[in-house]
């Protein structure tokens, strides 16, 4: 199963690829580079929130984001702190970066209220007192929907996806885990609305590179061998490729997709800014 990686050099900053976006921009115009659809979260990454007393606050369940984690036999679980004042449709996303060692990670999830039923099947962490919960586990019959994250140009199996209304206002909580004790790599989303009001071209560029790393892409970093992960996937679980683990290989040269939705973004963005110093 998958385990922590090591840091490695990274080859280009952040910074410098979101400078060369803008640089780009302006000398063959934004409608030879821009798809004409997508759909972005805003990214975050961290080694902790595997508590709830740790857990990631989410600021705006409505703005879509994205926390990245590997669990790992140290946190195993990935948590996420909702406050609403009032009952609240959340949609929740969980997915898996398609990493081929990762093929059968297939990992739960579980929502946390005081006003929610209680669960009846036991979990792999303690559960908050007074808080009941919807519990849900990925079909591993069933092959993960695929997704294509254009402004990273990343993909991943989409495990589950609904949404859930809140019955009232209050503390939630949306944990990730997985009920076989198998450590991965996974990512929850929260949220529909697009916000990056408030981003810079150079956090972009840093995000370009960690969404990267994650998914293991080799486009900005090498990609770990066997030896930098820390666990492995027990064998009644994991896919045997040519008698071990393997490694989804992507090409270095995909750049033109990433940037096309780095540029995107940062359009959506100066548009907003032109649109709000119209109506002020």
């Amino acid at each position: 199963m998958g385990a922590r990686l090591e840091k490695r050099p990274v080859s280009h900053s952040g910074a410098a690829i979101a400078g060369w976006a803008l640089a780009l921009v302006s000398s063959v115009g934004l409608s030879l580079l821009v798809p004409a659809s997508a759909e972005a979260h805003r990214p975050y990454f961290g080694d902790g929130f595997g508590a709830a007393e740790d857990a990631f606050q989410v600021a705006d369940p409505e703005i879509s984001i994205v926390v990245y984690k590997e669990l790992s036999v140290d946190s195993p679980e990935l948590w996420l702190e909702v406050n609403t004042e009032d009952s609240f449709p959340l949609y929740m996303q969980l997915g898996v970066p398609r990493v081929d060692r990762l093929l059968d990670f297939a990992p739960s999830m579980v929502l946390l209220h005081r006003d929610l039923p209680p669960i009846e099947e036991a979990l792999p962490f303690e559960v908050p007192e007074g808080f009941g919960g919807v519990v849900m586990h990925s079909n591993r019959n069933e092959v993960p929907d695929e997704f294509y994250e254009p402004f990273t140009a990343t993909e991943s199996w989409v495990w589950l996806e609904t949404t859930v209304d809140l019955p009232s206002g209050g503390t939630s909580y949306v944990v990730a885990f997985d009920d076989r004790d198998v450590c991965g790599k996974v990512w929850l989303s929260l949220g529909t609305v697009e916000d990056f009001s408030d981003v810079t071209s150079s956090q972009f560029g840093d995000w370009l590179v960690q969404v990267n790393a994650f998914h293991e892409t080799g486009r900005f970093e090498d990609v770990p061998d066997a030896g930098s992960f820390e666990c492995e996937i027990p064998e009644e679980v994991v896919q045997d490729v040519d008698g071990g683990c393997a490694y989804q290989g992507t090409s270095r040269g995909q750049l033109g997709p990433i940037l096309s939705g780095l540029l995107l973004v940062l359009f959506r963005k100066r548009l907003r800014e032109s649109r709000t110093g119209q109506t002020t």
